[in-house]
């Protein structure tokens, strides 16, 4: 229970997009029920206004919730990769301070002014 109250407030958006998917889901029931129940077209009328007009328009919060909350995932990622790219590239003073001279880099094959490569990551769709 503490884990479920810990996720939702660190993840309001998805939590209330959760819950108002399933308000709108039961208003859609309702609404659903109402109109099959009424025979008349002119008694149908308010359950299709409040329960499919309605929930529609809460089922679409819902998404913009969700679609809101992903988006801010997506930008911390590229916050943190824009961190990892400001980060300046290791210099021969810093292979110095790590314990390796020059000579030794030099002596190993590697450039001491080259920077590791970046990995690269596949993204699917």
């Amino acid at each position: 229970m503490r884990s479920i109250i810990s996720w939702c407030t660190v993840q309001w958006d998805r939590a209330l997009a959760i819950a108002l998917t399933v308000l709108g889901a039961i208003a859609l029931i309702i609404g659903w029920i109402g109109v099959s129940r009424a025979l008349v077209p002119s008694q149908q009328l308010p359950y299709i206004i409040s329960g499919g007009i309605g929930a529609l328009f809460i089922l679409g919060i819902a998404a913009a919730l969700w679609i809101s909350a992903d988006l801010h995932d997506e930008w911390r990622k590229l916050d943190r990769l824009e961190e990892v790219l400001r980060t300046p590239p290791p210099t021969d003073a810093d292979a110095r301070n790590d314990g390796h001279d020059a000579a030794t880099v030099q002596a190993n094959g590697a450039s001491p002014r080259r920077s590791r490569p970046l990995r690269s990551t596949r993204v699917s769709l």
